[in-house]
Protein backbone atom coordinates (compact mmCIF):
# COMPACT_ATOMS: atom_id res chain seq x y z
CA UNK A 1 0.00 0.00 0.00
CA UNK A 2 2.83 2.40 0.85
CA UNK A 3 4.48 1.94 -2.56
CA UNK A 4 1.20 2.67 -4.36
CA UNK A 5 0.68 5.86 -2.33
CA UNK A 6 4.28 6.92 -3.04
CA UNK A 7 3.79 6.40 -6.80
CA UNK A 8 0.44 8.22 -6.86
CA UNK A 9 1.92 11.19 -4.97
CA UNK A 10 4.90 11.24 -7.34
CA UNK A 11 2.68 11.36 -10.42
CA UNK A 12 0.53 14.09 -8.84
CA UNK A 13 3.64 16.18 -8.05
CA UNK A 14 4.92 15.64 -11.60
CA UNK A 15 1.60 16.73 -13.14
CA UNK A 16 1.14 19.78 -10.90
CA UNK A 17 4.75 20.82 -11.53
CA UNK A 18 4.21 20.66 -15.27
CA UNK A 19 0.89 22.54 -14.98
CA UNK A 20 2.55 25.34 -12.97
CA UNK A 21 5.30 25.73 -15.57
CA UNK A 22 2.73 25.74 -18.39
CA UNK A 23 0.66 28.39 -16.59
CA UNK A 24 3.68 30.69 -16.23
CA UNK A 25 4.69 30.24 -19.87
CA UNK A 26 1.08 30.82 -21.03
CA UNK A 27 0.95 34.05 -19.02
CA UNK A 28 4.21 35.28 -20.51
CA UNK A 29 3.21 34.29 -24.04
CA UNK A 30 -0.05 36.22 -23.64
CA UNK A 31 1.63 39.29 -22.14
CA UNK A 32 0.13 38.79 -18.66
CA UNK A 33 3.34 39.81 -16.90
CA UNK A 34 1.76 40.57 -13.50
CA UNK A 35 0.03 37.18 -13.46
CA UNK A 36 3.31 35.45 -14.35
CA UNK A 37 5.12 37.37 -11.61
CA UNK A 38 2.50 36.20 -9.09
CA UNK A 39 3.56 32.63 -9.96
CA UNK A 40 7.05 33.24 -8.54
CA UNK A 41 8.26 32.56 -5.00
CA UNK A 42 8.73 35.19 -2.32
CA UNK A 43 12.46 34.50 -2.64
CA UNK A 44 12.34 35.30 -6.38
CA UNK A 45 10.35 38.48 -5.68
CA UNK A 46 12.80 39.58 -2.97
CA UNK A 47 15.58 39.50 -5.55
CA UNK A 48 13.64 40.85 -8.53
CA UNK A 49 10.93 43.51 -8.47
CA UNK A 50 7.95 43.47 -10.83
CA UNK A 51 9.55 46.33 -12.78
CA UNK A 52 12.78 44.33 -13.17
CA UNK A 53 10.73 41.28 -14.17
CA UNK A 54 9.05 43.33 -16.91
CA UNK A 55 12.50 44.37 -18.14
CA UNK A 56 13.75 40.80 -18.12
CA UNK A 57 10.91 39.10 -19.99
CA UNK A 58 10.22 41.92 -22.44
CA UNK A 59 13.33 41.43 -24.59
CA UNK A 60 13.34 37.62 -24.29
CA UNK A 61 12.33 36.34 -27.75
CA UNK A 62 10.82 33.05 -26.69
CA UNK A 63 8.17 34.59 -24.48
CA UNK A 64 6.46 36.76 -27.08
CA UNK A 65 6.93 34.74 -30.25
CA UNK A 66 3.60 32.90 -30.12
CA UNK A 67 5.56 30.00 -31.53
CA UNK A 68 5.48 26.42 -30.49
CA UNK A 69 6.37 25.12 -27.06
CA UNK A 70 7.23 21.68 -25.82
CA UNK A 71 8.24 20.46 -22.40
CA UNK A 72 11.03 17.94 -22.60
CA UNK A 73 11.90 17.26 -18.97
CA UNK A 74 10.04 17.35 -15.65
CA UNK A 75 11.82 16.26 -12.49
CA UNK A 76 10.73 16.37 -8.85
CA UNK A 77 13.30 16.08 -6.07
CA UNK A 78 12.51 15.59 -2.41
CA UNK A 79 15.00 17.86 -0.64
CA UNK A 80 15.37 18.23 3.13
CA UNK A 81 14.25 21.88 2.87
CA UNK A 82 11.23 20.85 0.80
CA UNK A 83 10.45 19.50 -2.64
CA UNK A 84 11.91 21.19 -5.69
CA UNK A 85 11.23 20.68 -9.35
CA UNK A 86 12.92 21.35 -12.66
CA UNK A 87 11.11 21.80 -15.96
CA UNK A 88 12.90 22.21 -19.29
CA UNK A 89 10.94 23.61 -22.21
CA UNK A 90 11.60 24.58 -25.78
CA UNK A 91 9.92 27.87 -26.59
CA UNK A 92 9.68 30.21 -29.52
CA UNK A 93 9.92 29.88 -33.24
CA UNK A 94 10.08 26.34 -34.57
CA UNK A 95 13.07 27.24 -36.78
CA UNK A 96 15.05 29.00 -34.05
CA UNK A 97 13.88 27.62 -30.71
CA UNK A 98 15.25 28.66 -27.36
CA UNK A 99 15.46 26.53 -24.23
CA UNK A 100 14.33 27.58 -20.80
CA UNK A 101 14.93 25.73 -17.55
CA UNK A 102 12.52 26.56 -14.74
CA UNK A 103 13.39 25.72 -11.14
CA UNK A 104 10.29 25.53 -8.95
CA UNK A 105 9.73 25.28 -5.21
CA UNK A 106 6.64 24.46 -3.15
CA UNK A 107 5.27 27.56 -1.45
CA UNK A 108 1.87 27.88 0.21
CA UNK A 109 0.93 24.47 -1.20
CA UNK A 110 1.67 25.43 -4.82
CA UNK A 111 4.59 25.03 -7.20
CA UNK A 112 6.09 28.47 -7.89
CA UNK A 113 9.01 29.58 -10.03
CA UNK A 114 12.08 30.21 -7.90
CA UNK A 115 14.54 30.91 -10.72
CA UNK A 116 15.15 30.16 -14.37
CA UNK A 117 17.84 29.96 -16.97
CA UNK A 118 17.39 30.53 -20.68
CA UNK A 119 19.49 30.05 -23.79
CA UNK A 120 19.20 33.64 -25.03
CA UNK A 121 21.04 35.25 -22.10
Amino acid sequence: MGLILFLVNGVADHNSLRASADALLNDLDSGRIESAYARTTRNFQSVQSLKQFHGMVGPSPGFRSRGSRSISRVKVSKEAAGPTGVVQARVGDTHFPSWITLVLAREDGEWKIDRWFDSWD
